[in-house]
């Protein structure tokens, strides 16, 4: 998404505008006002009722024109015209590009679908490499067990990227081999999106440190779409 997003924003002669927003699991139609809107820094707080905000949020939208709006994980399908997001059209010159997981959002969204497939093998074991290190000893049986462990995470990128990490710098051929093992022991018999989350079980686990595990949980309490500030 982030490599789409960087060519967007080269595409100035196309497009005046880019505005990227995450979703929530849960579709909170005043949080998504509220995002949008402050994305070209505007206010909708003060509007007194629904129906005001959703007034205001249209009137913004139309007057930037050549825009595109970029819906990022959006697990719950919704009307438009309900929170103020212009209908797209060739007349406006405005795009909508909505990331779901769901086929059936893409649907009631009346979405032009296209599928994102899955990595290559090469694709998914330079990912690995890259992902796990390349300062690791490549000895032959280490490389070939290093291949087995990727092989595991079905080319999903989310997958192998937590479980390259989780493996990062280890040169241990035994850790390898326990952390096939165990990878299989997870995994056997699971759907795709059940394999991903088994492997990121096991990447939490892998995790050396215990505050670091208790780091992860702590982060996990808050919605993927929240703002921190960082803190030295």
């Amino acid at each position: 998404m982030q490599q789409i997003d960087n060519k967007l924003l080269n595409e100035t002669n196309k497009f005046d505008n880019l505005f990227w927003v995450t979703v929530s699991k849960v579709l909170d139609v005043i949080k998504l006002q509220d995002c949008i809107a402050s994305k070209f820094a505007v206010s909708l707080s003060q509007c007194e009722d629904e129906t005001t905000r959703v007034a205001r949020l249209f009137v913004e939208l139309t007057e930037k024109k050549r825009y595109v709006l970029i819906l990022d994980d959006l697990w719950e399908a919704f009307e438009l015209k309900n929170v103020g997001i212009p209908e797209p059209t060739s007349a406006n010159g405005c795009k909508i590009v909505i990331t779901t997981r769901s086929l059936d959002v893409c649907r009631n969204m009346e979405c032009k679908g296209i599928k994102m497939e899955l990595l290559s093998e090469d694709e998914a074991w330079n990912l690995f490499l890259d992902k796990v290190g390349h300062s690791v000893l490549l000895t032959p049986s280490l490389e070939a067990t290093m291949k087995l462990v990727a092989e595991e995470c079905a080319c999903l990128p989310l997958a192998i990227i937590m479980i390259a990490r989780s493996m990062k710098g280890v040169v241990d051929e035994y850790e390898w081999r326990n952390a096939l093992e165990e990878l299989r022991k997870a995994t056997g018999g699971l759907t795709n999106m059940e394999k991903v989350l088994e492997q990121l079980k096991y990447s939490y686990f892998c995790l050396r440190d215990e505050k670091f595990q208790h780091c992860l949980l702590y982060c996990a309490l808050y919605p993927e779409d929240l703002k921190s500030k960082g803190r030295s």
